[in-house]
């Protein structure tokens, strides 16, 4: 079963943003914008600056989100190098023959 995920623009997240600092809850976000609690909590994630807000709750910054967003989708299917690839990205087996 494939998933798939709504891409949330900017201007979204900076509804959330100001629901958020209005001390709404992520049910109450992902009803008034049509979204999953789900993809609320993981944009709230997205946008976490480490810090509390005013309500006591983790902090969320649209621009934060929006950075990251960027990034993650930017990178988006590279594959990391590992200590098994060569220089020009190749992936070697290693046999042990003593076996």
């Amino acid at each position: 079963m494939n998933r798939t995920y709504k891409i949330i623009d900017f201007e979204k997240r900076k509804v959330i943003e100001k629901l958020y600092v209005e001390n709404w809850n992520a049910q109450e976000i992902a009803e008034h914008l049509s979204l999953s609690p789900a993809t609320i909590y993981r944009e709230l994630q997205r946008g976490n600056t480490g810090k509390l807000d005013k309500n006591g709750r983790s902090g969320y910054s649209a621009i934060k989100a929006q950075e990251n967003a960027e990034r993650l989708r930017k990178n988006r299917g590279k594959r990391r190098p590992t200590d098994t690839d060569d220089e020009s990205g190749n992936k070697h087996a290693f046999v042990n023959r003593d076996l």
